[in-house]
């Protein structure tokens, strides 16, 4: 598990969020909105399946891998760059 993966699930746990390892993928699957605003980075291959909206205000790329399942939008103030 990499540093950036082991600091995005502290992030997670801080908000008490649940989530799930599958293989190398962080997979969050808390039961309504992810309201990550304040988290800068994420991993590469993080997938959300929350039930809710994901909040990433202060997001300014998404790496490669990173997959939006859950079951609202994605709320962001802006990308200034997206990984391709």
């Amino acid at each position: 598990m990499t540093r950036e993966q082991k600091d995005f699930i502290m992030d997670l746990e801080v908000y008490d969020y649940d989530y799930e390892i599958e293989g190398d993928k962080i997979v969050v699957t808390y039961y309504s909105d992810a309201e990550l605003e304040y988290v800068t980075s994420l991993p590469p291959g993080v997938e959300f399946k929350n039930g809710g909206y994901v909040w990433l205000d202060s997001l300014t790329s998404i790496p490669p891998g990173v997959v939006f399942n859950n079951s609202g939008s994605v709320l962001r103030r802006i990308f200034s760059k997206l990984a391709r």
